[in-house]
């Protein structure tokens, strides 16, 4: 609902007083900035001039020591104003986007509340002139029609009435429209923002957070939150405002580097790097997998990723590899792990065997009391940390005979009348002593270096390396999983969020749970997009048998922001599914069939330009395989302005893009051509993989045949799609 010109003038003249006060204060912290250097120059110039280079006294010993600590202060000062800086240049053009009038119960007094990206006080009075939409009160925004509301702050339940919930839109500082209104999926405001052009990068959502979308960024209850929705429904952005928002409220105990974010690949890392940045917060930890396999493992082996394996799994040695595709399920069940826990228990209670140890004909420890000191005495400890123990007792036991042995052979020398210098003598006992442990530390060694890799290889009785010495994806995980069960690996971390959770197996799942312990999680993923048939999850209970002890909490959503109405209706036809879309209206999905070669372009290139002029920046051409979509690039590359993404790399790369369908996850495009070269989604295994192509759509979506219609296409109705 429209407000009168009355109240028009009136926000227009708030809006001059915020803008005000963040100019004033970005001045301050601006001079502060501009002065810094000088400042530091003449502090380190006169610490050159009044201090000797070479202290020489206590007082010159202190001097250094105030100097250091005004210079160390002057670098926490300007770390301060820049970030302050950048915080008031991002709120400078829009430093707000909604106003919330609350009288509290009990209070004749009516608060009014402006919301934006971050907190402005003024800083002589300490009046609140916009909210973090993080703080209590603003979760009320996304809450709460007006009526009765509440929040929960440290204080306790807030209870109250709002009586104004209005919404702004506000661009380079001029107030654009403001309205009274409650937040709701057809709200026009809502409705305008998702038909705009994709940006290059993922951006912030705070202005069109949903009510559920809410419940799950504001959750300080569970331990495990698992977050189960389509695509489109913002489940990754919900996950980084929830990032966002933990950092805010624990800001004392919680630091970017506490949390970790898990993606599929690096590209989506890149995609998703600047929505914490546009917060006012320091980017979190970005891991893939690989990764952090990779700290554990350490670089003995080159190992597969998990693009390979899929790309492996779509072409043909995949589709004639029943024995590998039979292992991968395996590897990725939980039966499996249960075996790997049956191996490690047994290393543990039975799996070494001790023999006496001697040093010239003394016994150091018998087998029996090895055996006592391994499977009884440190039973408490993990494997390799037992051995460990038992080469550290040897070792000390060893050096009293060690210095006894060393006085004999120093005594037999000396009575035997060859002279000898001091030093020559004692290096002589040295290497004499040596060369007779040798053969014990070597026996040592037998009994104590465990090595997880031959361990495994032990487990399985087969070969679990590739021709080219690199570890198959499917071995990955579990001998992750061998090696920390076996050496107690944990890592310190205080909020982990798993994105796509579909595509992690069992054994990658419990690898989280016993790297992490002692940290929340938060899974957020689609098991329509479950791309992968021989790997992964492919049921919730997977996720919550893991963490059971922790209690997860599921949540589901069911609406989908991206795509418009047509395409959504097309892609639940694909996946037979009911997602709730928002009311937004656009063309019917395209197919165009019987194309290949320089027919396949000479179609692309008038649509590519069609939809350019149609106003879409973000165009991606999707093929099924990575060989697929190199072949296209190399023929599109010749016509038109295009960029090829490969897994190998480290940036999203944007305008009009050439991709294999696996690496769209979680990306989203203002156009997507979908390419159905022969053979591909033509049967069910590739249902959900079509789904994610095809969803990666928010305004176009066009799908071009090789041939005739593949499978998955021939059962969509007709009515659904457009020519």
């Amino acid at each position: 609902m429209g407000i009168g010109e009355k109240q028009i003038r009136e926000e227009r003249k708030w809006l001059e007083d915020v803008i005000s006060e963040i100019q004033k204060q970005l001045e301050k912290y601006e001079e502060f900035l501009s002065s810094f250097k000088k400042e530091l120059i003449r502090t380190q110039q006169d610490m050159r001039d009044e201090i000797s280079l070479v202290a020489t006294d206590l007082n010159d010993l202190a001097d250094i020591w105030q100097y250091q600590m005004d210079i160390a202060r002057y670098g926490a000062r300007y770390k301060h104003s820049s970030k302050q800086v950048g915080r008031l240049l991002r709120m400078l053009g829009n430093p707000y986007f909604a106003r919330l009038d609350f009288a509290e119960e009990g209070y004749e007094k009516t608060e009014t509340m402006y919301i934006g990206i971050s907190n402005l006080s003024v800083e002589e009075t300490g009046e609140y002139l916009v909210y973090d939409w993080r703080a209590p009160v603003s979760g009320m925004f996304y809450d709460y029609e007006t009526g009765p509301a509440r929040y929960k702050c440290p204080a306790g339940i807030i209870n109250g009435e709002l009586l104004i919930k209005r919404q702004y839109k506000i661009s380079k500082g001029q107030l654009i429209y403001a309205f009274d209104s409650s937040i709701k999926i057809d709200d026009e405001i809502l409705q305008g923002i998702l038909a705009r052009s994709s940006s290059s990068k993922m951006k912030t959502i705070v202005t069109t957070i949903q009510k559920e979308q809410n419940r799950i960024i504001r959750d300080e209850d569970n331990k495990v939150l698992i977050v189960d929705g389509p695509a489109g429904s913002g489940k990754t952005s919900v996950a980084l405002h929830r990032a966002a928002f933990l950092l805010y409220r624990y800001k004392d105990d919680i630091k970017p580097e506490d949390v970790v974010i898990f993606s599929p690949n690096s590209i989506f890392s890149d995609y998703i790097s600047n929505v914490l940045p546009q917060l006012g917060e320091e980017n979190i930890q970005r891991l893939t997998f690989i990764e952090l396999a990779a700290k554990i493992l350490g670089k003995a082996y080159k190992m597969e990723g998990s693009n390979e394996l899929i790309e492996y799994l779509l072409d043909d040695r995949g589709k004639n590899s029943k024995e590998r595709n039979e292992g991968i399920r395996y590897k990725s069940s939980w039966n499996f792990i249960e075996r790997i826990k049956e191996y490690v228990n047994y290393l543990g209670n039975e799996g070494f065997s001790f023999e006496d140890v001697f040093f010239n004909d003394v016994l150091i420890e018998s087998k029996e009391e090895l055996e006592k000191y391994f499977y009884k005495e440190l039973k408490f400890l993990p494997v390799i940390k037992r051995l460990e123990k038992i080469k550290g007792r040897l070792i000390k036991l060893l050096k009293e005979p060690e210095k006894q042995r060393s006085k004999e052979i120093r005594l037999r020398i000396e009575q035997s009348g060859e002279f000898m210098l001091k030093e020559e003598l004692r290096y002589k006992c040295m290497k004499i002593v040596n060369g007779e442990l040798k053969p014990v530390y070597g026996q040592i060694d037998k009994m104590t270096v465990f090595d997880c890799f031959k361990a495994y290889e032990n487990f399985l009785s087969e070969n679990y390396l590739d021709k080219g010495e690199r570890l198959y994806y499917e071995d990955i995980a579990p001998l992750v999983l061998l090696k920390v069960l076996l050496e107690g690996i944990h890592f310190s971390s205080k909020h982990i969020i798993i994105d796509e959770m579909q595509d992690y197996s069992p054994a990658q799942m419990e690898c989280f749970r016993l790297l992490y312990p002692y940290v929340r999680f938060t899974f957020v993923g689609d098991l329509n997009q479950w791309i992968n048939p021989a790997y992964g999850i492919y049921e919730l209970d997977f996720v919550e048998k893991v963490f059971s002890e922790k209690k997860p909490t599921i949540i589901k959503l069911n609406k989908t922001y991206r795509s418009t109405l047509e395409i959504t209706a097309f892609c639940n036809e694909i996946k037979k599914s009911r997602v709730k879309s928002v009311e937004r209206k656009g063309t019917k999905p395209k197919i165009f069939l019987n194309l290949h070669g320089e027919l396949l372009i000479e179609r692309l290139q008038p649509d590519i330009k069609g939809v350019i002029r149609g106003g879409c920046s973000s165009i991606a051409v999707i093929c099924k395989t990575a060989i697929d979509a190199e072949n296209l690039y190399n023929l599109m590359k010749e016509h038109m302005d295009v960029k090829l993404i490969k897994s190998s790399d480290d940036e999203f790369k944007t305008g009009l893009v050439v991709l294999p369908s696996y690496l769209a996850k979680g990306l989203e495009f203002d156009a997507v051509m979908a390419i159905c070269t022969k053979g591909d989604y033509n049967c069910e295994n590739e249902r959900n993989l079509f789904y994610t192509v095809c969803s990666r759509a928010l305004h176009v979506l066009n799908i071009y045949c090789e041939a005739g219609k593949p499978l998955l296409l021939k059962k969509i109705p007709g009515c659904l799609t457009g020519r």
